[in-house]
């Protein structure tokens, strides 16, 4: 939201795929914190402005007439198969 042209209030979306593991779990140190999670968490003073959601959940809640292009956008990042990447990039 902005107010007198600055932003005061955000929501900061960070959209995993449940299964990624690796970036859920991973390492990133901030005082003894270690899952992204949680670091992210440290870094922020309204806690309720942070939300991970999959890409299946974000995918719910978009208006498929108004965002098409992000709707693209999600299924090429995360519903694309390997291989159609590969052959698309190929071109």
């Amino acid at each position: 939201m902005k107010k007198n042209g600055e932003v005061y209030d955000f929501i900061h979306v960070n959209v995993i795929p449940p299964g990624n593991k690796d970036l859920l779990e991973g390492s990133y140190v901030i005082e003894n914190v270690k899952e992204l999670e949680c670091t992210w968490r440290k870094c922020l003073k309204k806690q309720e402005n942070y939300v991970i959601i999959s890409p299946k959940e974000l995918y719910e809640y978009i208006d498929r007439d108004k965002h098409k292009k992000l709707i693209k956008y999600l299924w090429y990042r995360y519903w694309m198969s390997l291989d159609e990447h590969k052959r698309r990039n190929s071109k």
